[in-house]
């Protein structure tokens, strides 16, 4: 499988993918409160990624979940019965054990100044 990822997010060490780091990718289905832990096999950087400038700020991820471990997760499904939209920030707490975090919960009335000052895009977006 594979993902893309911002690649700001990534170690670099003379200008490439600094290979000592350990990547790993956390996926969440949602649905049956299952998720996995995969290590990334692959990295592509986007070949005219400025760091200075965060041109081209993009990284394709390439890792095999059928060597992932599993863990459960639960999160809200149904979203037709949902009375509004809101959006959820998630990290994991705890690596070693494999456990989320409480989520951050905004709805979307609500509005995120500090996201905006940071983001033009995230400021530009008016419809959620």
């Amino acid at each position: 499988m594979a993902s893309f990822v911002s690649a700001d997010c990534l170690d670099y060490k003379d200008g490439k993918v600094d290979q000592d780091t350990v990547y790993e990718v956390y996926i969440d289905t949602g649905y049956d409160a299952t998720a996995s832990r995969a290590t990334v096999q692959n990295i592509t950087v986007h070949p005219k990624y400025n760091p200075s400038t965060m041109a081209n700020n993009v990284a394709l991820i390439e890792f095999n979940l059928g060597s992932s471990v599993s863990w459960y997760n639960y999160n809200a499904i149904g979203r037709k019965s949902w009375t509004e939209i809101v959006y959820a920030q998630r990290y994991i707490a705890d690596v070693n054990n494999m456990a989320w975090a409480a989520p951050q919960i905004s709805s979307q009335a609500s509005s995120d100044a500090k996201c905006s000052s940071l983001s033009s895009l995230f400021d530009s977006n008016q419809n959620g």
